[in-house]
């Protein structure tokens, strides 16, 4: 009797699943979710073309533009449960982003340094940093902030910028840019889920789902400025754009005139989200313009490999629009690098380029080729190693101790299972060839495994963050392909192994977050209370000139010093502060 109602009450949640997940307020809500984020971005970036720096009225101008498809849809119940979607997904977005404050190393330093300069008027286009003299004292770090791509940082500002003016004195509000990466995150799932519910179950397209919009590199960075989780939220649209555009092609070849006009305004959708995507990777970071060409190009070479031609002709069309937006709105770095005479790809390439690797990476690895890295990295110990140390190699399905990931992990950055789910994966493949050889299938495998490849430090877990998708993509092939006994036991196994994985990881963004926001808090508190009776001085080499801003946004009074040689009073190291931080506060 017990087993009957379980079993009947899961099939009322599939029902349910399938009720809400299946129907088209998900893909709409997926739409405004990323809509948005595309268009704050469009906005902003081709605005400095024209001299126009981030305001507050960009943000309200986007969400405007993003809730077009919330009326397209012309129904009644979609706007008013999509719109109370939305504004919930928005206000958990804010709320998460200024509960949790970024802790990581990249995100404290030149990411917040950019959103504090773009949220004060500053026109990367046609200004160097140094023009804007208010912010002279937050000046450092302008190789990266002036020459790195800026999808992030200017849709970070262009929130910060909108609800400055509005947030409380208690709160810093650059940290409630991070809601950004809470907004992709969530149009990914939903977006995933109504793709692969064409499939397969919407129970079983949902916990897909969540794994593939929450991997490793997402969980542990979406709580940061760190720009890599937000790249793994576009690679996952830029794969479900292709399958869902494949999907209603191929309805179109066997459509009936009744049905032509409808399934080609749904590919129209699908091509713009999969253009969407596009421009927003090869807008987040280097690689990202490596993955966007790739996964572009491989999509085409299969329409022309195996279609007739006019196939390929919108995809054509499609890449000269988005490869002409990628660059108009990356006039900055890209254009500006080379009117500067230097590689557009500067600092990372061309004949001035640093080498962020060497140092980074466990000295073995200097000669090693990018293969042997990657099977090293897979196979050994969760462990953020550095030049210091060497990896340590491990059973898979085991689990050592402290071996959660961490916001930058280098050494097995996907889990501590992610290798047995990866050989569980290869194990299925092998088994149940003859389905996987299916060329829709094996073209999408190749895609996604061939994105990755291309990569030569694809060891390091947060540059690739798309090969998390290859054991997610067989084990979501397998519900649609493996029906035999066999089948059914590994595709169990791959899960179990996936979800344990995710546990590992998955309350890290929330721990670590709040255990920071508290650190600060207590630095500001005890700031206040010195500053009331001592001056309080302060030098910081400018790794971490985020907690100046923080005391400054808490009216905390404070004098910057220019050495910590020979100073008025003596200085101590700031309690969980990055780099050279000193203040002359002994303890808290």
């Amino acid at each position: 009797m017990l087993l009957h109602r379980t079993i009947s009450l899961l099939q009322a949640l599939e029902s349910s699943f399938a009720r809400f997940y299946c129907a088209r307020l998900t893909f709409t809500i997926a739409c405004v979710f990323l809509g948005f984020l595309c268009a704050l971005f469009m906005l902003a970036s081709l605005g400095f073309l024209l001299h126009i720096p981030i305001t507050p009225l960009h943000l309200p101008l986007a969400f405007a533009i993003s809730l077009i498809p919330l009326f397209l849809a012309k129904s009644r119940e979609i706007l008013l449960g999509g719109g109370a979607v939305v504004l919930g997904g928005f206000s958990l977005s804010l709320t998460l982003s200024a509960l949790l404050y970024d802790y990581s190393w990249d995100g404290r330093a030149y990411h917040q340094i950019g959103i504090l300069y773009l949220a004060n008027g500053w026109n990367p286009v046609w200004q160097k940093m140094a023009d804007i003299e208010p912010l002279l004292p937050y000046l450092s770090h302008e190789i990266w902030v002036e020459h790195y791509l800026k999808f992030s940082e200017v849709v970070a500002s262009s929130i910060v910028s909108a609800f400055a003016p509005i947030a409380p004195s208690s709160l810093d509000a650059i940290e409630l840019g991070k809601a950004l990466n809470f907004i992709a995150a969530f149009g990914a799932f939903l977006y995933s889920v109504s793709v692969l519910a064409k499939f397969i179950s919407p129970l079983s397209a949902a916990i897909i789902s969540l794994f593939a919009s929450f991997s490793p590199v997402v969980g542990v960075q979406i709580a940061t400025y760190y720009v890599d989780g937000l790249l793994s939220c576009a690679l996952l649209v830029a794969f479900c754009a292709i399958i869902d555009r494949e999907f209603y092609r191929r309805k179109l070849v066997d459509s009936s005139p009744s049905e032509t006009s409808s399934l080609k305004r749904a590919m129209f959708a699908r091509s713009s989200i999969l253009a969407g995507a596009l421009l927003a990777m090869a807008s987040i970071k280097l690689t990202g313009i490596a993955y966007a060409g790739f996964i572009g190009l491989g999509y085409l070479v299969y329409l022309l490999w195996f279609y007739p031609l006019k196939e390929s002709k919108p995809i054509i069309v499609l890449g000269l629009i988005t490869g002409s937006l990628i660059i108009a709105c990356n006039a900055n770095p890209l254009l500006t690098n080379l009117a500067n005479g230097k590689h557009f790809g500067y600092p990372l390439l061309g004949k001035e380029k640093i080498n962020i690797i060497i140092g980074q990476q466990p000295k073995m690895f200097d000669e090693l080729n990018s293969g042997t890295k990657l099977l090293y990295s897979l196979f050994s110990r969760t462990q953020n190693c550095t030049a210091q140390c060497t990896p340590q190699l491990k059973a898979p399905f085991s689990h050592l101790h402290d071996e959660a990931p961490n916001v930058d992990t280098r050494i097995a950055g996907f889990g501590a299972y992610f290798s047995g789910a990866v050989l569980l994966g290869a194990l299925m493949l092998v088994l149940f060839r003859q389905g996987f050889r299916r060329k829709e299938i094996l073209g999408l495998l190749l895609l996604v495994a061939g994105s990755f490849l291309i990569n030569p430090e694809s060891w390091w877990a947060r540059y690739v963050p798309q090969m998390y998708f290859l054991p997610l993509l067989v084990l979501g092939v397998s519900y649609y392909l493996c029906k035999a006994p066999l089948g059914s036991l590994l595709r169990i196994a791959l899960l179990v192994t996936i979800t344990i994985n995710f546990t590992t990881y998955a309350k890290q963004f929330y721990k670590q977050g709040s255990h920071y926001k508290q650190a600060t808090l207590a630095r500001l508190d005890s700031a206040k209370t010195y500053a009331q009776e001592q001056t309080l001085y302060i030098y910081s080499n400018g790794w971490e000139h985020s907690f100046l801003h923080k005391l400054e946004s808490a009216k905390i009074p404070f004098t910057r010093l220019d050495s910590k040689e020979n100073p008025p009073a003596p200085l101590y190291v700031v309690p969980s502060s990055l780099g050279e931080i000193y203040w002359s506060i002994e303890s808290l």
